[in-house]
């Protein structure tokens, strides 16, 4: 339970830390980020995807999901490969 609660705020800190994403808070095993900036959440969902990294796509337009994907706790390397590849697809 300890290891899950630093991972989670540990990767919500390095997520948050990528320009373009904005992410909410959570005690749960996983969070919502929002993709405020270019490429957008469908590009998002389908570059991680690619990079073999499941995330769920809570994309509901005009609510207060738009632009949002879920994403969940993984272990420590899991949770490094996610933070990389989003900093790469957030930057080209």
């Amino acid at each position: 339970f300890t290891t899950l609660n630093s991972e989670r705020a540990l990767l919500m800190q390095r997520v948050s830390a990528i320009s373009g994403l904005e992410v909410f808070a959570s005690d749960a095993n996983f969070f919502l980020v929002r993709v405020v900036g270019e490429p957008g959440v469908a590009t998002v969902h389908s570059r991680l995807l690619i990079d073999g990294i499941a995330v769920k796509n809570f994309h509901r337009p005009s609510t207060p999901l738009d632009s949002c994907l879920r994403i969940s706790v993984g272990k420590p390397e899991e949770n490094v490969a996610l933070v990389e590849s989003l900093a790469t697809i957030m930057t080209s």
